[in-house]
Order: structure tokens, then sequence, then C-alpha cells
């Protein structure tokens, strides 16, 4: 019934279909909206998200360390973790251990880091997976890079009829 984008932070911008308003779709299906989004209104320009979620790539961690605290440690400079590929967390694939995490939208998540673990010096490096553009979206089950980057403008300049909105997770 909606077009649904990804905006950042935890918020989404909904778009209803051709000819349809999304007043109405809201008010015939209020529980429902009620229990997946913390706040819906209409979508203005001071609906900026400060941050964005990507995956990264975390290279020179040694699989004895490869868990959510170490992880959560290691983005914790740059980003929050919000999750863990399954292709890591099963050792799928061994090259580098594969993170979602929350970063400020602004910046890069780039990091180089040495570490003593056991004695030994570490380097570690985390950097910021870029979308496959030849296939047209990233390697993640949600395409988060597809946000308001797809707005149209002429979607933006109908006020009142997208809708912003912020999930209750």
């Amino acid at each position: 019934m909606v077009k649904v984008r990804y905006l950042g932070d935890n918020m989404a911008l909904l778009t209803p279909n051709q000819g349809d308003k999304m007043e109405d779709i809201i008010r015939l299906n209020k529980q429902w909206f009620k229990s997946v989004f913390e706040v819906i209104e209409p979508w203005s320009e001071e609906h900026i998200a400060g941050h964005k979620i990507i995956w990264v790539r975390c290279y020179g961690l040694p699989m004895s360390l490869w868990n959510m605290d170490c992880f959560s440690k290691m983005v914790g400079e740059v980003a929050s973790l919000v999750d863990i590929d399954r292709a890591t967390e099963t050792w799928d694939n061994l090259e580098y251990a594969r993170l979602q995490v929350r970063t400020l939208k602004s910046g890069s998540a780039k990091i180089t880091k040495g570490m003593k673990i056991n004695g030994q010096i570490l380097n570690i490096y985390i950097e910021e997976e870029k979308p496959n553009f030849f296939e047209g979206k990233c390697k993640c089950v949600y395409n988060h890079y597809a946000s308001s980057d797809s707005v149209t403008s002429s979607e933006s300049s109908m006020e009142g009829t997208n809708f912003s909105v912020k999930s209750v997770d």
C-alpha cells in the first residue's frame, strides 16, 4: 500500500501509491501503524537523519576473538555494532569479519589500529563496504543505500502526502 524508504537513524519515508492519500491509509490501519512506528508525521525538510547504517569489513582480527563483545569494542571509536553477518557468525568466510554498524551519516567508517594480543602486535583494519553499483545494490539483505536518494523532486515537494516515521525498535 505504501513505498517505504530508509532515511537514516530509525527514520523512514512513507509514500502512498499514486491516487492514494497517506492520511487515509494511516487512519484505516491505525492499530498496525501504532504497533510498528513510534512517531508518524507529515514529512518536512527538518526530518534529517544524523546517522546511517552500513556494513564494514574487519581484517586482521584473530578468529578466537570473533564475538559480539570484541566486535563492539573494535568499531566503538566510530560506530556502534548493530548486527553480525551470518557468514561471519558461522565462519563461512574467514577472510574478514563483516559487521553492520550505525555511524555518523557525514563520516566514513575507517579504522586502522595496532593491538597487542597474547604478546603479539596485530594490525586491525576496518573499512566501510561500498555498495556494488554494478548490480545496483549492496550485499546485505536490506539495501540501506537506497534511502532518500531515490526520492524525486516532485515527491519531496508534496507536503502532507509523504510521511516520516520513527520505528519502535
